[in-house]
């Protein structure tokens, strides 16, 4: 092996050990570096490096002297990509990477079996004689890149020749396996890289999430001589678009709210925004809870091109009388803990979802509660909860607590379903919002 030869080997080794400090301001930068001294060996005028993407060739790295071009480093190329397609071959490049063999072609227009180099040099005004390709594949077999490189030079006269008889086959051999191994190492950083940056945008989009949710609901919790209230929400890590809301309408109405929108992230949070803020501002104009919900959904249909959802319920409670009037919009059946001891699910006046159909009725019906009941608004994050043998908390779970339990007010009750939850799936992972809410009559 002549000893020029051997110089640009070490060459290529010392560009391989130097990617193990590879980072993310690099980008591409060693990439460079195999072209530029695969050019130097070869004496090659112009050199590309494609990286296979989803069944193409994409360009990646190009060099070319005569046109002046030195691309890829640092930005994308923006080239149609090279599809791989062994029924349809007309790249030289293209059969390099399916038949994974070096390709070696002293007059591209003579050979005349493809026509790429032809399509690039009438699109560019390059003129392509010599032409040699090698595939770069992996240690499992697998063709991840080619490199192409064209016009070899005579470095006396300046002329175009063949790449045959400048180096043979088994340095091109041994310098195709330290490319793809460079190449290989690199883009596994790169994935490696972009999975981390992806996971930090999640995270950070999630952070977002919870802090609108946070921040627009009430937290300071009514305890009255007739009633209390008490409310509790704990984000998963996924966060949704749990919400719950209570205000008061007049001197003997106070409005209750709990609802759920369908998706995660920056998106179902401000979709909760919206719901919650066109449900207070309609429940403003004294109408009862099927014709509040009726004025909602229409408005939440308008605009809705994420096609969300929200599943809602909705009580007026009259604080003078203990009537509560309610309407339900898809969500969980609400419990009421009686004074006496017994415990029922309130399954009336249930309607589809909000956000679906604008043409959907709501209906509303009263209940009357007696001093000392209790009622508990939740999500299904409380009812779907897994534990690590993926057993749900369930409905009936839920139920036979509030109807064992011995609260002596709202905070107690919702205290309680949630150490009890936490307990029940203690190790194992959450995906939803535990949320609630409680209102007792005092009087």
């Amino acid at each position: 092996m002549a000893s020029s030869e051997t110089d640009k080997i070490l060459e290529l080794l010392f560009a391989f050990n130097m990617e193990k400090s590879y980072n993310e301001n690099d980008n591409y930068s060693l990439l460079g570096v195999i072209i530029d001294k695969m050019m130097e060996l070869t004496c090659a005028d112009a050199g590309t490096l494609y990286i296979v993407d989803d069944n193409k060739l994409r360009f990646r790295i190009i060099r070319n002297k005569t046109l002046g071009l030195s691309i890829g480093e640092n930005d994308d190329i923006i080239l149609p990509s090279i599809v791989l397609n062994e029924k349809d071959i007309n790249n030289y490049s293209a059969y390099a990477a399916i038949s994974k063999e070096i390709v070696l072609v002293d007059d591209v227009y003579a050979d005349g079996r493809y026509t790429g180099a032809k399509s690039y040099d009438g699109f560019t005004g390059y003129k392509t004689k010599s032409i040699l390709l090698f595939p770069l594949i992996n240690t499992v077999g697998n063709v991840i890149g080619v490199i192409q490189l064209l016009n070899a030079t005579d470095k006396r006269t300046g002329r175009v020749r063949s790449f045959s008889g400048l180096i043979n086959r088994d340095i091109l051999q041994a310098v195709a396996n330290i490319s793809a191994n460079v190449l290989s190492n690199v883009l596994y950083v790169k994935q490696l890289v972009d999975t981390l940056a992806e996971r930090e945008r999640i995270r950070s989009e999630l952070a977002i999430a919870n802090s609108i949710q946070t921040s627009v609901l009430p937290t300071v919790f009514p305890n009255r001589r007739e009633f209390g209230i008490y409310a509790h929400i704990d984000a998963a890590k996924d966060v949704g678009g749990d919400f719950y809301d209570f205000f008061t309408m007049d001197d003997d109405r106070q409005a209750i709210v709990i609802g759920d929108v369908s998706g995660k992230g920056v998106p179902a949070a401000l979709f909760m925004m919206v719901a919650r803020t066109i449900i207070k501002n309609e429940a403003k104009y004294g109408l009862n809870t099927g014709d509040i919900f009726n004025r909602v959904n229409k408005q939440l249909c308008e605009e809705n091109e994420a096609c969300l959802f929200v599943t809602a319920f909705i009580g007026i409670y009259h604080v003078q009388t203990g009537i509560l009037q309610y309407t339900n919009a898809g969500h969980n059946f609400p419990i009421l803990r009686q004074a006496n001891g017994g415990t029922e699910f309130l399954k009336d006046a249930v309607s589809r979802v909000l956000a679906v159909v604008d043409s959907t009725e709501y209906t509303s019906v009263e209940k009357s509660l007696d001093p000392g009941d209790i009622l508990l608004l939740y999500t299904d994050g409380i009812t779907e909860a897994f534990n690590t043998d993926d057993e749900q908390f369930s409905e009936e779970r839920l139920f036979s607590l509030v109807a064992t339990s011995n609260p002596d007010g709202t905070q107690s009750l919702v205290d309680t379903i949630v150490t009890e939850v936490e307990r029940f799936s203690a190790g194992a992972e959450r995906h939803d919002d535990i949320t609630m809410l409680a209102l007792k009559r005092n009087l």
